[in-house]
């Protein structure tokens, strides 16, 4: 990615300004002084911030105050959560509906899109997650963004991009939500014993030269429950990140700035490995018992570490010399203790 200054735009500085001091009032002539531009520039740059949803009070003499935000993403949010660094390295788009964002993104990558192009979607019609299955995308509940890499590491090393994407979005949670979270090998965020988030990374390959084209890294989390409820097929599988409805204007937005804010510290320099302590100690599966699944067998076995690889190492409970292996890839759910069925960890369907 590039790594130029970009300063925020001029709606985005005030929205900023305006955040830090909810409780009282910041006079025009502060803003005006503070951001170094007219009131008149000031008053313009307000009234593109309560068209785009934000509720904004103005009383003469005293000055701006947030009152509240939008329940939608917004752009410049997003932005706003980025440090001046890495601004100019995201293209950030919000649209209202979409197919699947992997699926848009993939379209606009073939057009030649740059890197750091972000899509987001309040709603899917068509959200897919791993195996094509589906994705379950109601409005206002959840974040749907892809973004669009260009990385120059070898194929071999894709897996590096969803496990640095797995711990930007448990760190994001953690920071924006609160809570702990868990992350079941090799992309699924968990919070409270369910899952609350999923990573679908597709990848198109330069046959020439055998690189990467470029890679979608598509991200799927359930802040909260959906209106009525979740489908029947997801009623124990599914989780949401927070119990709440209310009072969460603007926190969409925050969590998928600050999802993209850490991930960039990763992507900068994936072969370092600088987040495998961080992966590590948020594994929901180390000393368990697991059943796998390479899509032609399945064997029980036990969870026993991840390796420096992010290859998840197990002990194969039907062999007679204690067989290990060391998987990169393949399904993955819990066992009972005492039951040989498979658990509500895996997540067949969303996110």
């Amino acid at each position: 990615m590039k790594n130029k200054e970009a300063p925020l735009k001029l709606p985005e500085r005030i929205l900023s300004c305006l955040r830090a001091r909810t409780d009282s009032y910041f006079s025009g002539n502060e803003l005006a002084d503070e951001l170094n531009v007219s009131r008149s520039a000031i008053w313009k740059a307000v009234e593109k911030l309560r068209a785009d949803g934000y509720e904004i009070d103005a009383i003469t003499n005293n000055g701006y105050r947030l009152l509240g935000e939008p329940d939608r993403l917004s752009v410049s949010a997003i932005l706003a959560e980025l440090p001046g660094p890495i601004r100019a390295d995201y293209n950030v788009v919000v649209l209202e509906s979409i197919d699947s964002t992997n699926d848009g993104l993939r379209r606009r990558a073939e057009e030649a899109a740059p890197e750091g192009t972000v899509l987001l979607a309040e709603t899917q019609t068509r959200g897919r997650g791993r195996l094509n299955r589906s994705f379950y995308s109601p409005r206002q509940s959840g974040i749907y963004m892809s973004l669009l890499l260009r990385p120059t590491i070898d194929p071999r090393q894709s897996l590096l991009i969803t496990t640095a994407a797995a711990v930007a979005v448990a760190e994001a949670l953690e920071t924006c939500c609160g809570g702990e979270t868990k992350i079941k090998w090799v992309n699924d965020i968990f919070m409270n014993g369910k899952k609350v988030s999923g990573i679908l990374t597709e990848a198109s390959l330069n046959l020439e030269s055998g690189r990467l084209d470029y890679a979608v890294l598509g991200v799927g989390i359930n802040l909260t429950e959906p209106e009525g409820g979740w489908p029947d097929e997801l009623k124990e599988i599914a989780g949401s990140a927070l119990a709440r409805k209310t009072g969460l204007q603007g926190l969409r937005s925050r969590i998928a700035g600050t999802f993209l804010a850490r991930f960039r510290t990763y992507y900068d320099d994936l072969p370092a490995k600088a987040y495998l302590a961080a992966y590590r100690e948020r594994s929901l599966l180390i000393g368990k018992r697991i059943l796998t699944d390479d899509g032609r067998t399945q064997r029980p076995a036990t969870a026993l570490a991840i390796d420096d690889d992010f290859r998840l190492i197990v002990r194969y409970d039907d062999s007679a010399g204690n067989e290990t292996a060391a998987l990169s890839t393949g399904e993955v759910s819990i066992r009972l203790p005492s039951d040989e069925s498979r658990t509500g960890t895996e997540s067949p369907d969303n996110p």
